[in-house]
Parts: C-alpha cells; structure tokens; sequence
C-alpha cells in the first residue's frame, strides 16, 4: 500500500484545514495511507515533526529581515531561508510520495525542499510558491522573473522579493515537481509564472464532507446561537475575520450601510464568526450579532444554517472553504469576483459575483439574493454545485490519480 506524507505548517487556518480534511478522505476513500505531519499540532491526529532549537530566533530574524521590503502590498510574507533540516526526517521516512502544502513559518525553507529525495507534489494554497516572498501578489513581477525596478518596489536599498525568488529559481532548478492547483484562477498564475510555467499541474479543488455541510431547519439554528428569526440574515467570516484586512471587513461595512440607505435597516442582521465585538459593529446601522470563534467543525454547518446568504467580501483569496461550506449548506454566496470564487460561485445561479471591490456591487448582490422569488431554487443550486464539484469523495479519487501518475512517473527518471 503506498504511503503519502502531507506537509503542512498547522492543522488550522484555510490551508491547514484542506489538508486535514485530504487526509481524512484520502484514508477513508483510497488504498493510499496517509499522515499529516506539522509543527504545530492541533488534532491529536496530527504527526508532529520536531523543530530544531533555534526555530523561535528565526521566526523573530525573519520578521526584522521582512520589514527590509517596504511595499504597498500588505500581503503575509514568508522567507523560506532559514533550513528546519526536516528534509532530513522525510528522507530517511517510508513515505512513497511527500505532498506540500503551506510550509511557512520556517518549516521547511527553500533548500530543504531541494534535498527531498522523494516524488513531490505541492498543493497551491497561495502564490508564495512562485512568487517571492509575498503569498499573494498584486503585480506580474512573477510572471516577468523579478527584474529590478519593478512593479511597486519602494525599497531603499534591497529587494528581498527578488532575492527569495531568484533563490527559488537556482535551487529548484533540477526539481521534478507535480502541482495541484484548487482553483483554475491558481492554476493559471501558476502557468503564467516564469518558475513554474513549465511544470506539470492539474486542478483539483479543495474537497467538503456533504453529509456534515448540508442543510438544517434553519429556525432551530438560529435559535440555537439567539440570531433574529424575523429578518434577513446576512453572515460574515473567516479566521481573524475582522481584523484581516484581505478578508474584505471594511466593504462589507460599506455595503451594509448602502443597504440601510436603500431601506433595509429595519429588516436585516448582520451575524459574524471567527471574530469577537470589537466595537466596529457599532457603527452600522442595522443589528450586528458575534459568535466568535467556532472552535469545533461540527459546529459550523449550523451557524452556516442560520443565514439566508452568506457573504465572501475576499480582496485576495484562492478556494475559500467558507464559502465551499455555505454552498453545501444551500446557502447562496455574495462575493467579488476574484481570484478563485467564480470556481466556487456561479453567478445569479448559485449567488451573485460582484464587481471587484464595490461596496455598490457588493449590496446588489445580497439585494439580488433578498428579492429572488425564486429562493429555493437557489438554494437547490448551491447544494448540488457543491456536490458535484467539492466532494470530499471526489477530490480524493481524483489525488488518487494523481499519485498513481507521479508514482509511475518517477520509475522512469
């Protein structure tokens, strides 16, 4: 039976969560054994790697070396320097094939991946991978290979941009990788890349339990967690919701106002998870209720269950699984239309893709979703888009594939 090795940095967040859940079904649905190995545990489950002595001095090293790049993108940043040496453990492993996801926090560095002696494949939870330091990237630098004087660059003296990248590029040269992109928007960054554009990719997205994420009586959920039953509700999140600038907060807020000046105030509620009251909800016009943070999994088909529409005002965002889950929920979806959501969304079907960025767009869309006569029938649609396309089942059998393919593959190098 061939066995698989799933890196990732932790078990929670957007990426750590696909690939837990990958895992989970690859176990349940395949012949192929499968762990995930960490460095910060957060399921019993988890195979936690060792770190060396020195990993807390270079996690703080890192962050003073990153703040040497001063640009407008206000994208997460990572290094990938400094060596873990956990290539050393995967190595003398049994693992058949040794599968990537997000390897920040100084997990595993750049060389390290270099030395895998092992058939690779690397799931694209983000852009870092051909980019330089930045996970999402809002110009064509890494399409164009970093040449200096570039795209937004205002640093002073050094571009470490360029430097991550160009040290990418000389130490994976002879590297056979596969990629899995989870969205078609990723998948075609990944081609237009100068690192990775002739590497082999195929699109499989991240995979959802549609037996756990389906749909509720949704009077006993918002009963449950106190949400109003005589209005129309709007819900909101995602890890660190509020406070993450990339997850669209602020033209959400926008969009609630526009609603209330179009009449509505009186008639919807606005319910947030993943975030405490901080205090902002205050300035909006109509009810705003906190669940905080939904710490178990079970739990969230119910607090999707409690919304009539479930909004993804996302600025930057692959495959979110929150959106993912509401559909399975047969919650429809108001969301920009960027990166990898019109994979998820099918607009006016499914939900509604605005205009990027427009609070104006954003509040037609929940608007469009508020009058629908037909709320059933787009209830109906987002359920079955998510079976169809994000079965956990699915997903699985298709890495299945992809496995075999890279396995037999490598016989031959």
């Amino acid at each position: 039976m061939p066995k698989i090795l799933h890196l990732t940095a932790d078990s929670s967040g957007g990426a750590g969560i696909a690939a837990s859940r990958l895992v989970m079904s690859l176990n349940k649905f395949t012949l192929y054994e499968c762990s995930l190995g960490v460095i910060h545990s957060c399921n019993d489950s988890d195979y936690t790697l060792p770190l060396p002595f020195y990993y807390q001095w270079l996690r703080k090293f890192e962050h003073r070396v990153l703040r040497l790049q001063k640009k407008g993108n206000r994208t997460p940043r990572s290094l990938g320097l400094f060596s873990s040496n956990l290539h050393k453990i995967v190595n003398s492993s049994d693992y058949d094939v040794v599968h990537l996801h997000w390897i920040n926090k100084n997990m595993l560095s750049i060389s390290d991946i270099a030395k895998i002696n092992k058939p690779i494949i690397w799931t694209l939870h983000d852009m870092w991978p051909f980019c330089g330091t930045e996970h999402y990237s809002n110009d064509e630098r890494y399409q164009d290979g970093y040449p200096s004087k570039n795209g937004e660059l205002r640093s002073a003296w050094v571009d470490v941009d360029r430097y991550v990248y160009l040290k990418k590029c000389a130490s994976w040269k002879r590297l056979r990788l596969n990629l899995a992109c989870p969205s078609q928007w990723i998948n075609r960054c990944a081609n237009a890349s100068k690192i990775f554009g002739e590497v082999k990719s195929k699109v499989i997205p991240n995979g959802v339990d549609i037996n756990l994420f389906k749909s509720i009586p949704k009077d006993d959920c918002r009963k449950q967690y106190g949400v109003a039953t005589g209005k129309y509700t709007i819900l909101f999140g995602a890890v660190n919701s509020t406070n993450d600038i990339r997850k669209g907060y602020l033209e959400l807020q926008g969009a609630i106002v526009e609603l209330c000046n179009r009449g509505y105030r009186s008639s919807i509620e606005l319910v947030i998870f993943g975030a405490g009251d901080d205090g902002l909800g205050k300035a909006l016009p109509c009810d705003v209720k906190y669940l905080g943070n939904v710490e178990n999994e079970k739990d969230m088909p119910r607090v999707y269950n409690c919304a009539d529409v479930f909004v993804g005002p996302s600025k930057q965002d692959n495959l979110p699984n929150t959106m993912v889950e509401a559909q399975s929920c047969g919650v429809p979806v108001v969301a920009f239309d960027i990166g990898g959501i019109s994979d998820i969304v099918e607009h006016e079907v499914t939900g509604y893709l605005a205009s990027a960025f427009s609070v104006y767009s954003l509040a037609d869309g929940i608007e469009w979703c508020m009058k629908n006569t037909k709320v059933q029938n787009l209830q109906n649609n987002a359920r079955e888009r998510s079976i169809r396309l994000f079965n956990h089942r699915v997903t699985a059998l298709a890495y299945q594939d992809y496995y075999q393919q890279i396995i037999e593959d490598y016989k031959y190098v």
